[in-house]
């Protein structure tokens, strides 16, 4: 099976409130809400991190044929709630790219195990998010 030239030059769990200016006050409200008792990364000792690493990830994806043959690619981002136990409990879309990716990216997102987010030494609950890029 070929490699996939799809995906990952990077998928990496950056930070809510991660340095980039938003655009816009929706975005800014997309990237700042999130579900009550929920800690954002940059509040966290230690973030969640992904049980089988990004290549986990990366191996339950694949580039969806529509979108691969329109030579389409762009980043995704989804938002992920881990609960103190390493469980997702909500997961959103923030930014698609539509052809069938999104679909895919939330999928393999979902079916993602996590060590869970650490605070003065204990699990907590807390918020990543993921980008996904697709290569075309």
């Amino acid at each position: 099976m070929k490699v996939i030239s799809l995906l990952l030059l990077a998928i990496l769990i950056v930070c809510c409130s991660g340095g980039k200016e938003q655009s816009n006050q929706e975005e800014e409200k997309i990237f700042t809400e999130n579900l009550p008792g929920y800690y954002d990364t940059k509040d966290v000792d230690v973030p969640a991190v992904i049980v089988d690493g990004i290549e986990g990830i990366a191996s339950r994806m694949e580039y969806p044929y529509t979108a691969k043959s329109t030579n389409k690619g762009g980043r995704i981002f989804i938002k992920v709630h881990i609960d103190e136990y390493g469980d997702i409990k909500k997961t959103e879309l923030i930014k698609g790219i539509g052809y069938g990716c999104d679909e895919i990216a939330m999928k393999a997102v979902k079916e993602t195990e996590f060590i869970p987010a650490k605070k003065d030494g204990k699990s907590v609950k807390s918020v990543v998010f993921i980008p996904i890029v697709y290569k075309p």
